[in-house]
């Protein structure tokens, strides 16, 4: 979950890159929070888990085509 996120808020976004084997999702909650979740093969990405790989975690969707400006000033949600 990240807090705000540069989307609108009835807008969700989904990215599918066939080469990559990657596929980016990012679900609005209201108010600036976004689910985002990231589907990758286990053969191409090592494990994402925690706090720690939440950059990683980030670059995997730009990767994947999710435009990076979505992620200015976003920040993991606390709550």
């Amino acid at each position: 979950m990240f807090e705000e996120m540069q989307i609108p808020d009835d807008t969700g976004v989904i990215i599918f890159n066939p080469p990559l084997q990657q596929e980016a999702f990012l679900f609005p909650q209201g108010g600036g929070r976004v689910r985002a979740y990231l589907v990758y093969s286990p053969d191409s990405v090592a494990r994402l888990q925690g706090e720690a790989d939440v950059p990683r975690f980030i670059e995997g969707f730009v990767r994947t085509g999710m435009p990076a400006q979505n992620y200015a000033g976003a920040a993991q949600s606390r709550r």
